[in-house]
């Protein structure tokens, strides 16, 4: 028995002691992600009996620039170190999407997690981080690999589905040419 689980994407957007509707942390961007990540995923996995570290294999963030666009690569950096802090030896795949505004507009930061959890499931890490994500993730039910590759950005298009190719050869799989 296995479940695929994708909630929505989440924001700091919450309510305090008061019942307040709080909609932004501040600037600290690396306070707000934390605060996502450990309020609105890991202690409701948690109350379910799920690791949400261990069982997350996929990790797409929205990052907010229009507010302060001379920081679009500083935050993009805070992200990647954030990642590797906080899931440690258990990196999923991803990307970060500068966006204009997230839908939570006091916020600035929105990840959305994709985890897989189950008895008879297995996340395989590729062990290599590039960009702050691992380079793949699968996982393996009922005899069937589902790859995830991170994103691979540049110019030249047959560079990159090259190196897509080559990631799902990595991760098991037979390849986009197959």
């Amino acid at each position: 028995e296995w479940q695929d689980v994708q909630p929505s994407g989440a924001s700091v957007m919450h309510k305090d002691a008061s019942g307040n509707t709080v909609t932004t942390l501040g600037d600290d961007l690396r306070q707000e992600m934390e605060f996502t990540m450990v309020e609105q995923y890991e202690k409701p996995f948690a109350e379910q009996g799920i690791d949400f570290k261990t069982s997350t294999m996929w990790l797409e963030v929205l990052v907010a620039v229009d507010d302060n666009p001379a920081e679009t690569w500083s935050r993009i950096d805070i992200l990647q170190n954030f990642i590797a802090d906080y899931f440690g030896d258990n990196i999923p795949a991803g990307k970060i999407y500068p966006v204009s505004r997230i839908p939570n507009l006091d916020g600035i930061v929105e990840p959305q997690p994709r985890c897989i959890v189950g008895s008879d499931v297995t996340i395989n890490r590729s062990g290599t981080v590039v960009d702050g994500f691992s380079t793949w993730a699968s996982f393996d039910r009922s005899g069937v690999r589902e790859v995830m590759v991170s994103g691979v950005g540049g110019d030249d298009a047959g560079a990159i589905l090259g190196t897509i190719d080559d990631r799902i050869k990595e991760a098991g799989g037979t390849g986009l040419k197959e």
